[in-house]
């Protein structure tokens, strides 16, 4: 017999994270527009919550907004609104994705600000 565990995630809310329907629509166009350009100068773009990009994965455990790639280089951006600055879950984002960079010089993580 085969059993699944699963482990719940925290949910957004529960990580003190709630925007409001303007901030969630900032926050998409900010994701569009960031990948947009990132596109246009030659990386392979991955964005969440944008229907013409493929979903990005995750990295090691979180999944950013945006994952751009160009040769060697691997780029995470997350993209914040003002309600989602300093939540438990932009802290973790920040620790994990800037941890997960640190390990080598072909990646970064960049913070980016909606609004």
């Amino acid at each position: 017999m085969i059993s699944i565990i699963r482990t719940a995630r925290p949910s957004s809310k529960s990580l003190g994270m709630v925007r409001t329907s303007d901030e969630s629509q900032a926050h998409k166009q900010a994701i569009e527009k960031i990948a947009r350009a990132y596109e246009r100068s030659g990386f392979v773009v991955k964005a969440d919550h944008i229907k013409s990009f493929d979903y990005p994965g995750q990295y090691p455990m979180l999944k950013p907004d945006i994952v751009a790639e160009k040769k060697d280089l691997k780029v995470l951006i997350e993209v914040e609104t003002r309600s989602s600055i300093g939540t438990k879950r932009d802290k973790r984002q920040r620790q994990e994705f800037g941890n997960w960079a640190k390990q080598s010089t072909k990646r970064d993580f960049r913070r980016e600000i909606a609004g």
